[in-house]
């Protein structure tokens, strides 16, 4: 890493690393999450890194970009190509009678709706995965009204619920849909960035099936989402489509 001043109040950071680098045609997706930044699937990825550089770089009214040097292939062992492919997942869930049964995310954070996605993707789970924006929109996809009156498919298996979103939050989300007949027996589950004992206690109070804080980690993530598929759609008996 080197810095060097352009006058005040500019500095100019270099950093330069050691890493199998990657081929000039993907530079463009260096600053995006989750990118594979060459085309050898023996390489992992990129994660969240950079990403989170442009952004805090550019609230504070600076710039980043990337200079790259010539891409030279590096020699790779064969034993560790093979290690390192074996790590795709696979299909998590055996199917079963759930396999069909979708899983519903109330989020509203774009970049947080991204991380869920990709997450659900790596982690081989099978069943579908749907988005809603606050609380307000779940409850319209729930009932079939609305913007989601002709959406396909029955109700969730399972309901991912954000708790601080604007409009009905989702306190107030969980509260509703334990109040209706149609909708109570749907398990939902909090994950949620708040840790507070007071949020955990209520959401319990008010019928959540579970509270998760959200992982930091990407990998978190998606291991969250391999043991709620193997507990809710493989160890679990979940209820057939709810009393209309």
């Amino acid at each position: 890493m080197k810095g060097r001043r352009r006058g005040a109040p500019i500095w100019d950071i270099s950093v330069r690393d050691n890493g199998v680098g990657f081929d000039e045609k993907y530079a463009e997706r260096i600053f995006a999450p989750f990118q594979r930044l060459n085309g050898r699937q023996a390489f992992e990825g990129a994660g969240m890194g950079l990403a989170i550089c442009r952004r805090i770089v550019t609230l504070r009214g600076g710039t980043i970009n990337r200079l790259v040097t010539p891409w030279r292939r590096r020699h790779v062992p064969h034993h560790a190509s093979r290690r390192r492919a074996g790590r795709h997942r696979q299909q998590t869930c055996r199917m079963s009678s759930n396999t069909g049964r979708a899983i519903l995310c109330v989020e509203d954070d774009p970049d947080d709706r991204l991380l869920v996605e990709m997450a659900h993707r790596d982690s081989g789970v099978v069943n579908p995965l749907a988005f809603v924006a606050d609380g307000d929109e779940a409850l319209e996809y729930l009932r079939r009204v609305g913007r989601h009156a002709n959406r396909a498919g029955g109700q969730p298996g399972i309901i991912l619920l954000d708790l601080n979103m604007p409009g009905t939050d989702g306190r107030e989300t969980l509260v509703i849909i334990r109040a209706d007949p149609a909708l109570r027996r749907i398990p939902v589950v909090i994950l949620t960035t708040s840790s507070a004992e007071r949020d955990i206690a209520t959401s319990y109070d008010q019928g959540a099936n579970s509270y998760i804080v959200k992982p930091t980690a990407f990998t978190s993530l998606v291991r969250l989402f391999e043991r709620l598929c193997t507990y809710w759609f493989e160890i679990g008996s979940l209820p057939r489509e709810a009393v209309k």
